[in-house]
């Protein structure tokens, strides 16, 4: 067997195992949260990265003789919120930058990134977060955060009476010590304002982009 069939049947078992896992996390949500359809505009604020250690998701340090280099990139996952991160859920191309700094391990950012949910039902929304460490040949990960928004803390009604959550952590990946701090809310929105959009993915996604 050649070794381009095997990196295809690879590629084909990891996603099939993710895709379960995904599945499973499902129908636990399922279970916890009610279903919700409504015109929803959420709103994130991205407040900060928490990095004193200035490290990468490897714990081992971003610089050795310097401070980590971070870009932020963000992107509200109303689609996809338990799959992996990248191709899988929303390909990095189509996330926003938040951040793009030098020689800072834990910037303030303070940046608000919005997305609007148009008559889908829905359980659970994903603030996914990636910082990574720029180098001059390849950029470094710092790590993924996933913040989740569930469905039993109800919408707004409207814009005005709608109040910001208080500060929260954001958990990596990796279970390193690094964290990062959003606020976020979400409140009602006429149907005719609603912006849809989509995570983007492309059917190569998952497959082959990360």
């Amino acid at each position: 067997m050649n070794g381009s069939i095997c990196l295809l049947l690879a590629l084909f078992f990891t996603s099939v195992l993710a895709g379960l896992v995904d599945r499973m996390q499902d129908v636990s949500d399922a279970q916890r949260y009610p279903l919700i359809r409504d015109f929803i505009r959420i709103e994130a604020n991205i407040l900060r990265l928490d990095n004193p250690r200035g490290i990468s998701h490897t714990g081992l340090p971003c610089d050795i003789t310097d401070s980590c280099d971070p870009r932020v990139i963000a992107f509200i996952d109303t689609e996809k919120p338990n799959h992996d991160f990248g191709g899988d859920s929303v390909p990095y191309r189509n996330w926003f930058t938040l951040y793009d700094g030098n020689n800072i391990n834990s910037p303030e950012i303070n940046k608000l990134i919005t997305r609007d949910i148009c008559g889908v039902p829905i359980r659970k929304v994903n603030v996914r977060v990636r910082a990574i460490d720029k180098d001059m040949f390849n950029d470094d990960k710092i790590d993924n955060f996933a913040c989740f928004i569930t469905t039993d803390n109800t919408p707004a009604a409207d814009e005005k009476s709608a109040q910001w959550s208080a500060e929260m952590p954001c958990y990596g990946e990796d279970k390193s010590a690094i964290r990062v701090w959003i606020q976020w809310r979400w409140y009602l929105i006429p149907e005719q304002q609603c912006r849809a959009s989509s995570n983007g993915r492309g059917w190569l996604d998952g497959w082959f982009t990360k």
